[in-house]
């Protein structure tokens, strides 16, 4: 919520270095969007490696979690079913 109504305080100093990059709200993108764009492709370059890690870890996580629960949710639908809720795991 905070990127919708955060002030809009991203700006250059008199010696030229960004100031209140550190959240960039919409207000930020409307008053300054050439520093909230600079900051944002800036943030993404730090932090895409680690994304990337997470993503690739996540999915194989996700995948290893379907294999081993794969039987004791066929188990767990097969009283579900009868009950006709409409539910399935």
């Amino acid at each position: 919520m905070g990127m919708i109504t955060g002030k809009a305080d991203i700006g250059y100093t008199t010696s030229g270095s960004l100031t209140g990059a550190g959240a960039i709200s919409l207000g930020d993108l409307l008053q300054n969007p050439s520093a909230a764009f600079q900051q944002m492709n800036s943030n993404v370059s730090a932090n895409a490696a680690g994304m990337m890690i997470q993503a690739i870890t996540f999915n194989a996580g996700a995948k290893i979690f379907r294999k081993v629960m794969s039987k004791p949710f066929r188990e767990a639908n097969k009283v579900i079913r009868p009950l006709g809720l409409g539910v399935a795991l």
